[in-house]
Order: C-alpha cells, then structure tokens, then sequence
C-alpha cells in the first residue's frame, strides 16, 4: 500500500505567529471551522496563547449545538495545516512542514485520535484521502506556475519587535501578496513609530514587556471559483492584554489565466442574495452568539457587532463542502465586537441550509 501526499499552496492554511514576551491569555483560530459530510460537526484548530507566552495547538470537534466532542493536543505549532474529512466521517488534519498526518474518529468512548503517522509507518485503512491535497484554480493547467518561497518581513528596536510572514504561493497570485503587503504597511508605520516614540521617552527599562507586533497570511480553502486571502495579527503595545485582529479579502475567477490576475473582488453582498438575507444571516449568527457566550452574552452588545448591518458582515467567509460547492458560511468577530475580552474572539458558522431552507 502506498500513501501520496502533496503539499497544496492554497490548502486551508495559517502561518502561525510568535507570540513575544506577552503575559496575555487567550485563542486564535488557525483553522476555518469544516463540516463534516453529514453537517453534524465542525473541525477547527486553535492556538491557545497562556501566560507568560506559552502557546500550544489544539483540535477540536464540535457538533451544531456547539458542543465541544474533543480537542486534544495538534500537530506541531509553527506549522502550515489543512484538513478534510473523508467518506466515512472521519476528520483528517495535515502539517505540510513536518509531514505529520493525523486522522480523528469516533469511537464507543468519543471522537478520539485513532491514527497517526510515525515516520511515514502506513496502516491499514488509513490513506489519507485525495482532498488532503486541496484543488487548485490551476489544476487543469499543463504547466503549473513557478512557486515563490515563503517570505518573512522582520524588523526591531530597543522594546519593539515585529514579525510579518507570507506563505509560499503561486507566481501568477503574486498579486496577493502585494495586497496584503499594501495593506498591513500602515499598520507596521504606525506600530514602529510608536514604539520608538515610546522607548526613547522611557528607555529600554526591563521592567517594560516590549512590544511585540506578529502579523501572519493565510490562504482559506474556498468554494470552486473562488480565491480568498486573509491576515491576522497580534499585538501588544503596552496594558494588561495584547489585541488580535484579522481582515479577509476574496476574489471570483472571472475567465481564463492569462498575464493579468483574472480575479475580482467579491463583497458581503455579492455573497448573499439581498438585505432580507443579511436580516436572516444576522438571526442566526446573534441566536447562536446568546447562546455560545452563556454568561459573557449581553444582548445590546451582541447586537451592536452582530445585527443586521453590511458592516459587520465585512468579512464573511464562505466554506466549501467536499466537493468544492457552498456549504455555508464562517464568521469571525474580533475582541471586544459582540463581547467583553474575557469572552475571546468568537467564530460562527452557518450552514447554508439553514440561511437558505
């Protein structure tokens, strides 16, 4: 038995970033929540950030009441990762830097691990399957493009440091990495700036955690037809806590390769049908928020980021089901935007039947 797997440059990835001398405690998301072929489960992965700087990676599983049915300890951290679930239910997560392939199912006790690589050692009914290595837009191309390598951006100073990754990539989608090198440029401006404003006016005293900016790009695995690029960021300039954060920008393929980008920009509302469907959206998302946040939700609060505005919805996310289709749509909302810091980030997914019956 022979097992294959290739590494994808569009696999639903994130770079994770360093997390610095902070003291702060929380979770980002790495991996966009997945439904299982059925619908009855979301794999997601998180990196649990404790204090002191410690960090570490989990999976998780979670059916649709939001019910967590594991998460165990995931692959190595710093890795890039993609998922997928097979035929028979089972969730596959990959780490294309150390080749680690991990399959997840459940069992009479629970969802548990139930199949790890160990260098490359194969068993028996556990190929990972195809989808592993996610389709590209240039799949049926015959010539791929050449690969630009990844790319790291990094500067410092006294009490200042920051640290800006870019994935391998597709030389003809080049052009996403200059927008999102455009567009966090403002961000690194103002972040140095600031920084060397700060430490001239109060030196490089130790009793000051220095500041720390990490800013990492992902490439989502969206519907066929679809392209998406996102980037997330975690600073801590100074307080109690450090601040993440996260913008996403996605495209539509609108004809044939050729030596221009033939992508275009897609909206919130090139996504749904129309205001009324914003309305049923928000429902849905602000329903599923009362309920996950437990004594965290405040209704006004969860209105205010939440309701049925085009504004909230800026960085709506659709997800793929196996066979590349729109299966519904991610959700992502900030420290702070539906909810007090305690409460973390908070993610929803929508099945699309639901939003659509």
């Amino acid at each position: 038995m022979v097992m294959i797997v290739q590494t994808a440059a569009l696999c639903a990835s994130v770079l994770t970033a360093r997390v610095g001398h902070t003291t702060a405690v929380g979770q980002k998301l790495l991996l966009d929540p997945l439904p299982s072929p059925d619908g009855q489960y979301l794999l997601s992965g998180y990196l649990s950030v404790e204090a002191e700087g410690m960090i570490g990676w989990s999976i998780q599983i979670a059916d649709t009441t939001g019910r967590i049915r594991m998460r165990p300890a995931g692959p190595g951290i710093y890795d890039d990762v993609c998922s997928f679930w097979d035929e028979a239910g089972r969730a596959w997560v990959y780490s294309t830097r150390n080749r680690e392939i991990i399959c997840f199912g459940p069992t009479p006790s629970g969802w548990a691990e139930i199949y790890r690589n160990n260098q490359w050692k194969l068993v028996d009914g556990f190929v990972a399957p195809r989808n592993l290595s996610l389709p590209r837009p240039w799949s049926r191309i015959d010539s791929p493009p050449e690969m630009l390598p990844e790319r790291v951006i990094e500067d410092s100073g006294p009490g200042w440091e920051y640290r800006f990754e870019l994935p391998g990539i597709p030389s003809d989608l080049s052009f996403l990495r200059g927008l999102v090198q455009n567009e966090m440029a403002s961000k690194i401006d103002w972040f140095v700036s600031e920084a060397e404003s700060r430490f001239e006016e109060y030196g490089d005293d130790p009793g000051y955690i220095p500041w720390t900016l990490d800013i990492s790009t992902g490439l989502p695995w969206v519907p066929e037809g679809m392209l998406a690029v996102s980037c997330s960021w975690w600073d801590y300039t100074g307080g109690a806590h450090g601040n993440s954060g996260s913008e996403c920008w996605l495209f539509g393929y609108d004809g044939e390769p050729t030596d221009s980008p033939p992508w275009t920009v897609i909206g919130t509302e090139d996504l749904l049908a129309d205001s009324a469907e914003l309305v049923a959206l928000s429902a849905l998302v602000v329903e599923s928020l009362a309920e996950s946040l437990g004594e965290f939700a405040d209704m006004d609060w969860i209105m205010e980021g939440a309701g049925p505005s085009w504004s909230n919805y800026g960085d709506l996310m659709p997800v793929p089901d196996s066979t590349g289709a729109l299966a519904g749509f991610d959700i992502w909302f900030p420290d702070y935007r539906v909810a007090p810091y305690a409460a973390g980030p908070q993610y929803v997914y929508i099945p699309i039947e639901l939003l659509r019956p």
